[in-house]
């Protein structure tokens, strides 16, 4: 009789030191939260501000450039971009014009590169960053940083 109540006491101390997340076993997203531009590499660097400096970072020459990405844990998103319109004035020497804000929403997923978005423009992991590499010359952007804010 003493066996089976220290077998039964036992088997509650066990039960009980559960962590209680057995309704939850999936593995946290570790990739949720908001990204923020912090970097828009050109290929060639751009006086856009026209002070005499040229910066191959557009957000060093455009106070109005910004983009967010809402990656959320039911792997949603939420991604808000500024629109720029693009003029050349030389060879190789383009005006950047803040436009309008676009927001594209969606699903994506986690691969061993990067991040698939449903709704395209996927990003790869770089260190602690999400970059988009075009490699395209001019106009378009050498490589565009996501920095993780939170």
């Amino acid at each position: 009789m003493k066996y089976k109540i220290l077998s039964i006491l036992l088997s509650l101390v066990i039960l009980s030191c559960s962590n209680g997340d057995d309704e939850n076993n999936e593995p946290s997203n570790q990739f949720a939260g908001m990204w923020e531009l912090t970097e828009l590499r050109m290929s060639v660097a751009q006086d856009n501000n026209l002070d005499g400096t040229f910066s191959a970072n557009l957000l060093d020459e455009m106070d109005c450039l910004f983009a967010t990405i809402n990656l959320k844990e039911d792997f949603t998103f939420t991604r808000v971009v500024i629109g720029l319109d693009i003029k050349l004035i030389a060879e190789d020497t383009y005006m950047y014009t803040c436009t309008t804000t676009s927001t594209v929403s969606g699903t994506y997923s986690i691969t061993q590169d990067g991040i698939d978005f449903s709704s395209g423009g996927d990003l790869f992991f770089e260190g602690n960053n999400l970059v988009f590499e075009s490699g395209s010359p001019i106009p378009e952007f050498e490589k565009v940083i996501y920095s993780k804010l939170n």
